[in-house]
């Protein structure tokens, strides 16, 4: 090669790229191929020897050419965060030189330039596996793409089209020879179908391509690869969750609304460009990695096509119409399906199901309650109930939660080869529930002031903490039996560890914190006193070994402590004790209090109507109850066994002043209740125009309802986080009037 053919590459190297490009002046070019060095399934035989640490191809068989690309596969374990091999170090050097990991995939190194630079002074790339825990030799393999003709024709695709929307460019074209054409098949089908790839010989995938001009054997060189997929990407295995009954259904996606599933055989790939502007596309076939890259044509090429930059759009997968669903009459069922990138996935094209229930008879704008499922549940379930909040029913928002992060996030090396010791964990998961609920906001007529999150066991813990990092979205919560601090949670640490890393281990979350700090609901709470959390009902159960008591008396302790909206319930019913909301009329699914987040709220504390939920002092000798049905139930924890937090206190939503000079509200007593009275500390939250600025001093007076004389009353400062807190407020069954004024 010489100095000025030599000169005129240029490499775009940045990792925030989805490819690697090395381009050559048009006049250079004349096709190309990809052939691979290896053993005896390489291209090119034999053409590989290892003495470990070292790895030497043999690149004589393609001379003095021009090199596109060149990638080195094999296989090796992809650790958790559980495995201390996780955070080894990755590196793999040519020359001295380290090699980065190939985007999007992170699973191959990228040794374009080191292949270049061998070519230059000999026929033999050599690589050193400085430090790769459980790498194959046995089945390492390099793809080199070069300017060349194919030794012999290759396979193609074929019927390639593009739909771009809302930044979303999602690609379709016919397999070569697809492994599975029946219109019909079940999950456990499916599966069987996809490990029968894997153990496969012959391994077919399919290489996407994409350039700012049109795409042909003479451009080739200058067109990004920014991906490379397996078949079968047309059926959704994952609609049913991650345990799925191995005779349901596969299900395959739509790619356009109201179009249907696409047929069998066809493969999908999304790509969201990070620059508008005019793109083609092209699809090539690569077998074990040897790939043709002459045959370019309409049936395997696509564009112009007019590009933006953005998330994509939700597609509608097909709508539905039960006589029941969650104890709803006729709703409509809408499922969409969006293929994520980042910051919503770590890698691009990534499907999530999503779906959107209607009540038969919706008055809007209608509230929405995001649901986040248990263990084992799907976007159809497993979340607990179908909120509502009389008389207006609720849309349903809901997802399916891929991996089991309790609704968090995970860290970015997850799945790849990149070290768990670089980079950090990302709320991925939030993010996407995040994109996916603004579009339905957007596309449905939805009062996002009313949003309720609501969830059970995984869900319970999914639910306070995306609604904790998020309270101007969310207007309240119910939570049933979660982990709130993740670190103390006794059977599900390891399940945390899988997506944080190791606790001990100590891994940032983006935010800079350790990803355990800042999913550790009690930690943020006492961290952010001054910012006003949504009204938090939940319930946890004192003898629920798996998810944890003391982890849940502590996170009830921060919101007392942050005096923060709450409403607590506790009891001996293991994993099966559930939240209770507050108010007349109140039952497990419907909250008649028009909570929203531009209304103020108080938050109640220290009620002398509360029970004592103990210290979380572990007892020598569990102390034996009996419930309700008369079963002696064990109690291991100091306390009482059961009872609540601010059970028997609500408000008037709807008799609420906040204004610049005076803050007033109307407090009850549940008729209910086992008292005519009771005696709380009261604390205004979620304040709109009434400002308490830190150090000031405000008089208040507590009225009875129907009242002229003021029974308590005072002067109070605002502390230093602009909280005023009034103390053994007097609050009846009749009902209160506090003022605050400045």
């Amino acid at each position: 090669m010489t100095h000025s053919h030599q000169s005129s590459f240029r490499m775009i190297s940045s990792i925030a790229a989805v490819g690697l490009l090395v381009c050559f002046p048009a006049a250079l070019l004349d096709g190309a191929v990809t052939t691979t060095f290896g053993g005896g399934d390489a291209t090119h035989a034999n053409t590989v020897k290892i003495a470990s640490p070292t790895v030497t191809f043999d690149l004589s068989a393609i001379g003095k050419t021009h090199v596109y690309r060149a990638r080195v596969h094999m296989k090796r374990p992809v650790f958790s965060g559980q495995k201390r091999e996780a955070l080894a170090r990755i590196s793999v050097t040519a020359a001295g030189k380290p090699l980065p990991l190939a985007p999007p995939r992170y699973r191959s190194f990228d040794v374009t330039e080191a292949a270049i630079a061998a070519l230059k002074t000999g026929r033999t790339l050599t690589l050193k596996i400085e430090s790769l825990p459980g790498w194959d030799g046995k089945t390492i393999r390099l793809d080199v793409t070069s300017a060349g003709k194919v030794p012999a024709p290759g396979p193609t695709v074929s019927n390639l089209k593009a739909r771009h929307r809302a930044g979303q460019t999602i690609l379709t074209f016919d397999e070569f020879n697809a492994p599975i054409t029946a219109t019909k098949l079940t999950i456990a089908e499916l599966r069987a179908a996809r490990k029968k790839l894997d153990a496969g010989a012959k391994k077919t995938t399919y290489r996407i391509y994409r350039s700012s001009e049109p795409i042909s054997a003479k451009t080739i060189g200058q067109a990004v690869l920014i991906d490379e997929i397996q078949p079968l990407t047309c059926w959704n295995g994952e609609y049913y969750g991650i345990y799925p009954k191995k005779d349901k259904p596969a299900l395959r996606y739509a790619v356009e609304d109201g179009k249907g599933p696409v047929k069998p055989g066809v493969g999908v790939y999304a790509h969201n460009p990070v620059k508008a502007g005019k793109a083609w596309y092209a699809v090539t076939v690569a077998v074990n990695g040897a790939e043709d890259l002459e045959k370019f044509g309409d049936m395997n090429t696509i564009g112009p096509i007019d590009e933006i930059v953005g998330p994509g759009e939700p597609i509608l997968q097909r709508t539905e119409k039960p006589d029941k669903f969650m104890y709803h009459t006729r709703p409509t069922l809408r499922y969409y399906v969006r293929w994520e990138a980042p910051p919503r996935s770590n890698i691009p094209s990534r499907p999530f199901d999503y779906l959107v229930a209607v009540p038969d008879k919706v008055k809007w704008p209608a509230p929405a309650c995001m649901a986040f499922h248990c263990w084992g549940g799907s976007l159809n379930g497993g979340y607990g109930w179908w909120y509502n909040r009389p008389p207006a029913t609720t849309v349903l928002v809901s997802t399916n939660q891929i991996p089991y992060d309790w609704w968090t996030g995970y860290h970015q090396a997850k799945g790849t080869w990149k070290s768990w010791s670089t980079g950090v964990v990302r709320s991925y998961t939030q993010k996407r529930y995040d994109a996916f609920f603004d579009w339905v906001c957007a596309n449905y007529r939805i009062d996002p002031t009313r949003t309720i999150a609501a969830g059970n066991s995984m869900g319970g813990s999914g639910a306070p903490v995306y609604a904790t990092h998020r309270p101007k979205r969310v207007a309240w919560v119910s939570s049933w039996v979660g982990v709130h601090i993740p670190a103390r949670t006794p059977r599900f640490l390891g399940s945390y560890e899988l997506c944080y890393g190791r606790l001990d281990w100590k891994l940032k979350h983006e935010s800079g914190t350790t990803a355990f700090e800042h999913f550790d609901d009690a930690a943020w709470i006492r961290k952010h006193p001054g910012t006003s959390m949504p009204l938090i009902c939940f319930g946890n159960g004192k003898d629920d070994g798996a998810i944890g008591w003391p982890q849940a008396l502590a996170y009830f302790q921060a919101l007392q402590e942050a005096r923060q909206p709450h409403v607590f319930h506790w009891a001996l019913g293991g994993h099966g004790v559930r939240a209770v909301l507050p108010g007349p009329g109140a039952s497990g699914n419907s909250l008649p209090l028009d909570i929203r987040t531009d209304a103020s709220l108080p938050a109640f504390t220290k009620c002398s109507l509360d029970g004592d939920p103990g210290t979380g002092k572990k007892l020598a000798s569990p102390a034996e109850h009996k419930n309700r049905e008369g079963r002696i139930m064990k109690d291991p924890y100091d306390g009482d066994p059961s009872g609540y937090a601010n059970r028997w206190l609500y408000w008037d939503t709807g008799a609420i002043v906040d204004k610049p000079d005076r803050w007033e509200m109307t407090v009850k007593l549940m008729p209910n209740a086992p008292a005519d009275k009771c005696t709380a500390n009261v604390t205004p939250r979620r304040l709109q125009q009434f400002k308490c600025p830190p150090g000031k001093t405000f008089t208040w007076t507590n009225t009875p309802l129907g009242g002229d004389k003021a029974i308590q009353n005072g002067k109070v400062e605002a502390d230093k986080w602009g909280l005023v807190t009034l103390e053994r407020i007097q609050i009846t069954k009749s009902g209160n009037r506090i003022q605050v004024r400045h």
